[in-house]
């Protein structure tokens, strides 16, 4: 099963376009604002450098998607 993480942060648009885009195709997620203390790590421990960020964990194989994502690579990644 896959883990599906959005990095995101309040003052990011296109961070709450993508949270609809991944509720509107009905992937789970779960949103970690980049302000918290579990986002700080996540940034640090990634190397992330653009929000927003979809951090995709499946079958051990992580995938680190970096600004808007195009539903069709969003599918290719998750449900692959």
């Amino acid at each position: 099963m896959e883990e599906v993480v959005l990095l995101s942060s309040s003052r990011c648009s296109y961070c709450d376009v993508m949270k609809d885009r991944l509720n509107r195709m009905g992937i789970k997620f779960r949103e970690v604002k980049i302000e918290s203390d579990e986002g700080k790590r996540m940034v640090r421990e990634h190397g992330i450098k653009g929000l927003p960020a979809t951090i995709i964990n499946k079958k051990g194989k992580k995938s680190i998607l970096i600004g808007l994502v195009p539903e069709n690579e969003l599918i290719k990644e998750v449900r692959q």
